[in-house]
């Protein structure tokens, strides 16, 4: 989805511009710049200046990286640290520091400093350790932020890590490799970090904080920046430091050959697509290891992940393979009794239940209604209410129901749930036990112990019975330590992720004898955060394995990240809110999990296979070696929409991830106080529906004629960023003249109004600062057009400019200008007749060069009356953005079509993202989408699929800007749409027949004969295409084939 407006301002012009003598661009790092080269061979000599470092305490030489090679061991102690002779002063110049360390990282621990590292905010800087984490610290005693601290925790140590920080003072921006691969970046300020202090090794500048223990080799310091291809071209000399590629080599040996079998009888699609999705990824990786220097933890994720997505491949919803138990957490429905959100519940448990029919229990971990008073306990009954009404058309038959208390859950409401949601069965009263409020119960189902309490009491009812139930299983003689124990209630456990901010004394308790009793194989469930559960910090592997669940009510809530809050504030601003249930199969000592949106009918995030039953050591879930260290990339620059004195507009196209990107952090640094001005962050809203693919923001209060530096960080939810920069100046820019927009054709009889004309309502300006726009007024009143005429008219129509903020008119240039207006007939601007019969090229007959690529061996067939394209698993057609397919204003789509292809998932037909996509499928109905320029995302026009019957029929989508969509099948009307319309956007998406770009939502299916026109066609129009006779199939032709 792009949400950008019409102005387009050429800002590129500026860049550069800008002269700031003080912070002037210096050389990067070269061979001659590097003051500083101590190897450690048994001595302690810096070979750049030939100087002897000064040994405080105890010290010794031991083996290095390379077999032969000698490196520096420090004992853990204040007193245990070397020095330089005199302080390396920098002033405000960058450099580059690199080293290789093995040994401890303790909290707060430094392996390098010139600086008092008592507090932070104290000039200089300092490298130090925290738990698995590497960091560097910059004081800036005179900056309004003092203290800057930034590194990674997935600091490995234990043996021989290469370390590197490149502090470019130029750039303003720090960098942290690891292993050469980039690992960690942030901003700086302005201000000298040099101290009268020398650079301590094992201590900071004043001896203290010595409280590692470890060995430092080869420890290089350039003046200067040093590139990326430098930092790997160093690492790359130590020959013989590889990373360990041989299971993740045989990992996609094994998924290689399931591919190529194809999708096996009986087995989900679903999963295999994922598999492929993985297996590419785990390809790519493997292939581009040496190039692109990932390190071990990240070539032991995709080995995890692609592994797991054989295991779901092999093993997942199949009757061959049937898992142990199957589970449905349906958490935080919050019912009330409201009708809406009764229909809501219901409709999410039927939803559930058909998508996951094989669920053997379905838990709702707290919050089953949304009670905040003592009188809104009789919510409960509504829920019971749904519950018996499910249950009597048998949808539970197969299918318990437990629930645990939530702190929404009013007492009384235990007087109100359905029999034996909270309890056993008891054989004495033989009735089920109501364990719901200030309790705890234990059930089994098919085997498996399930435990629930009300962690709203940390009492002996509750955790005491809980702790006990636990006990007793361990001790019972059917006890098996490799199997799973479920345990759940409403909060979760401290310690995890989420927990430690939401846990209750109650969860905290249990949480704690679990860990205490070493029952590693527990899988404890909790709903309450209402977080994301896809999020890969809601799955916590450590006592034991914790789960996150989200809610169905609503997935969305988030705490701010670690640089601050967000502008959509801690729900999200969604337009589909995310509604998450979470999916469990049990096989042996293995569960798999997935989630489920309910607020958009899919499968998302990735699913996890989680190893319970095989002790801690089995855990690969928060381990430090096994990390998805990939940041997302940006692949489109940052696009500057309008600035003035004041105010700037962007827009960024969301970068792309292998997981998925969570955030956007917004600097605007001012060039010549080294500050941040201006600071924000933004939600990617990964599962949103539509899915915005640009966004675009606006600062104001800048300061005129100031150089300013806009740095935009995209962070997974790993926090692995990276940054886009762009260079920027406000000033008074002094117009220099007016460019009139180009000739605009409409439909003949359009209205005689700026807005049905299409008229542009911005203007380009030429300035001495660039190019930037302004508003125009159109005098339509005055120009000689006739809307009534039914032939052809030409026409001006001149307009008034209004000068923004910011442009001065010295030279007196005229603030007027003109636009010619052709009303005529629509126009072919691309025809694909599908007649070359092979190749991967298709010709546009219309003359305009429109020519597409065919992606993923669609498959050329003779049509009867010449060829057309048969599509399917993905493969496609592509065509480039160009002037002619480009035009902002009108539109029309023909195509002849032939599929049995039902509309139970997005298929896409004809896609134009973010412009005109004229035919998908979603939701059980057909649709065309739209983006006009300036909205927030895009509009969609809904009818009915009912031409899946393997027939041919004509398709037509026309838009016209001023009296809206209308969508034609066999040239009948089938819909239209007169609201909410404009200009239709301006893009660079291509268009894309029979799948997206990146080949999902795949059509399977056959198009012939597929034209675009500049301008609405009328219906007698369409009714010309339509009425041609239709390509012709052989009564035997398989579904999608024709002769």
């Amino acid at each position: 989805m792009k949400r950008i407006i019409s102005i387009s301002l050429v800002i590129m012009m500026l860049f550069g511009m800008v002269s700031v003598t003080t912070y002037a661009k210096k050389d990067n790092a070269s061979k001659d710049a590097k003051i500083a080269s101590i190897k450690f061979d048994n001595n302690l000599k810096d070979d750049a200046n030939q100087q002897d470092l000064i040994a405080k305490g105890n010290y010794s030489f031991v083996d290095g990286v390379l077999p032969g090679t000698k490196a520096l061991h420090l004992e853990s102690g204040n007193g245990n640290y070397v020095s330089t002779p005199q302080s390396l002063k920098f002033g405000e110049e960058s450099f580059t520091v690199s080293f290789w360390y093995k040994g401890d990282t303790n909290k707060n621990q430094v392996i390098l400093s010139n600086k008092d590292f008592s507090n932070g905010s104290n000039a200089g800087w300092a490298i130090y350790t925290s738990a698995n984490s590497i960091n560097m610290n910059f004081g800036f005693p005179t900056a309004k932020v003092k203290n800057i601290s930034f590194g990674r925790n997935t600091f490995d140590a234990s043996d021989w890590r290469y370390v590197t920080f490149v502090v470019d003072r130029d750039k303003m921006l720090a960098s942290l490799y690891i292993d050469a691969y980039k690992m960690a970046e942030t901003s700086l300020r302005h201000g000298s970090l040099d101290t009268s202090n020398p650079l301590n090794i094992g201590s900071d500048g004043l001896g203290n904080l010595g409280g590692n223990s470890f060995d430092i080799a080869d420890l290089m310091i350039w003046k200067g920046a040093i590139s990326s291809k430098a930092v790997q071209a160093n690492y790359n000399s130590y020959a013989g430091h590889e990373v360990d590629m041989n299971a993740l080599n045989d990992a996609i040996s094994e998924a290689n050959t399931i591919i190529e079998g194809g999708l096996g009888k009986g087995f989900s699609k679903t999963d295999f697509d994922y598999l492929k999705k993985v297996y590419k990824y785990a390809k790519t990786v493997a292939r581009t290891q040496k190039v692109k220097f990932y390190t071990q933890e990240t070539i032991n994720y995709y080995e995890r992940e692609l592994n797991n997505a054989i295991f779901i491949y092999q093993k997942s919803n199949k009757t061959l393979t049937p898992a142990g138990l199957n589970v449905t957490i349906n958490s935080d429905t919050e019912i009330d009794s409201g009708s809406g959100k009764i229909a809501r519940v219901e409709e999410d448990m039927r939803k559930a239940m058909s998508v996951f029919p094989q669920a053997d229990v379905m838990l709702i971990p707290g919050d089953v209604t949304a009670g905040n008073k003592a009188s809104e306990y009789v919510w409960m009954g509504e829920l019971t209410k749904v519950y018996n009404k499910l249950q009597n058309e048998g949808l539970f038959d197969k299918t318990e129901l437990l629930m645990v208390r939530g702190n929404h859950d009013m007492r009384g409401a235990e007087n109100l749930i359905p029999i034996g949601s909270a309890g056993a069965w008891n054989e004495a009263t033989q009735s089920y036990d109501n364990n719901f409020f200030n309790d705890a119960y234990r059930v089994k189902v098919k085997g498996y112990n399930i435990v629930g309490f009300d962690a709203n009491f940390n009492n002996q009812n509750t955790v005491g019975k809980t702790q006990n139930y636990l006990k007793t299983i361990t001790e019972e003689e059917d006890y098996d330590p490799t199997k799973p124990i479920f345990v759940f209630s409403h909060f979760p456990v401290s310690g995890t992720v989420w927990g430690s901010r939401d846990g209750s004394s109650g969860s905290n308790a249990v949480g704690k004898y679990i860990a205490d009793n070493n029952l590693s194989q527990v899988f404890y469930m909790s709903g309450h955060t209402q977080y994301d559960p896809t999020d890969e910090r809601s799955l916590y592997q450590g006592a034991a394995t914790f789960l996150d669940s989200g809610a169905s009510s609503y997935s969305s809530y988030i705490e701010p990240g670690p640089y601050g809050g967000y502008i959509e504030g801690k729900y999200g601003n969604y337009k589909t809110t995310p509604r998450m249930v979470n999916f469990l199969e049990v096989y042996g000592p293995k569960i798999i999990i997935k989630q489920y949106n309910l607020g958009t009918n899919e499968f998302v995030g990735i699913p996890r296979v989680v190893n319970v039953g095989e002790g801690k050591n089995a855990f690969t879930y928060s381990r430090n070696d096994i990390k998805e260290l990939i940041p997302p990339q940006f692949d489109e620059g940052i696009t500057v929409n309008s600035m003035n004195s004041t105010e700037l507009t962007f827009t960024i196209k969301q970068a792309e991830d292998n997981v998925r990107v969570l955030e956007y952090n917004v600097e605007l640094i001012n060039k010549l106080t080294g500050e941040v001005d201006k600071a924000f962050n933004s939600l990617a809203m990964a599962l949103d529906k539509p899915f915005d693919e640009y966004r675009q923001y606006k600062i104001t209060g800048l300061l005129p004629e100031t150089p300013y530096l806009l740095r935009v960080f995209a962070a997974d939810s790993m926090y692995n960023r990276s940054s886009e920069d762009i260079d920027i100046i406000t000033g008074i820019a002094r117009l220099s003249s007016i460019t009139a927009p180009a000739p605009k054709p409409v439909a003949i009889g359009t209205a005689k109004t700026a807005a049905a004309l299409g008229l542009p309502e911005k203007v380009a300006l030429v300035t001495d600062l660039g190019n930037m726009d302004a508003s125009v007024n159109w005098d339509v009143n005055s120009a000689s057009y006739d809307p009534a005429a039914t032939t052809a008219q030409t026409f001006t129509v001149t307009g008034e400019v209004t000068l923004p903020i910011g442009v001065i008119n010295p030279n007196n240039v005229p603030l007027t200008t003109s636009i010619s207006v052709s009303a005529r007939a629509a126009e072919l601007v691309a025809h694909w007749k599908f007649d070359e019969g092979s190749g991967t090229t298709v010709g546009d007959s219309s003359g305009n060069g429109n020519t597409g690529t065919l992606v993923n061996n669609p498959t050329w067939t003779d049509s009867g009356k010449g060829g057309a394209l048969a599509f399917s698993g993905g493969s496609r057609a592509e065509f480039n953005s160009s002037v002619t397919l480009n035009k902002t204003g009108d539109e029309s789509v023909s195509f002849w079509f032939k599929t049995s292809q039902p509309a139970t998932s997005t298929t896409s037909i004809f896609r134009n993202s973010n412009r005109f996509t004229a035919l998908q499928l979603a939701g059980g109905q057909a649709r065309a989408a739209y983006w006009t320029n300036g909205s927030s995302g895009y509009k969609a026009l809904y009818f009915p699929w009912t031409y899946n019957d393997n027939n041919w029929h004509h398709y037509a989508a026309t838009y016209d800007l001023a009296k809206g969509l209308k969508i034609y099948v066999d040239g009948n009307l089938v819909a239209s749409k007169a609201t909410d319309v404009g200009p239709l956007s301006t893009v660079t998406d291509k268009i894309v027949l029979g799948a997206t770009e990146t080949g999902v939502e795949g059509y399977n299916g056959l198009l012939d004969d597929v034209r675009v026109y500049d301008l609405p066609l009328t219906q007698d129009e369409v009714r010309q295409l339509s009425d041609q006779q239709p390509p012709t199939t052989t009564d035997n032709a398989p579904s999608g084939s024709v002769n």
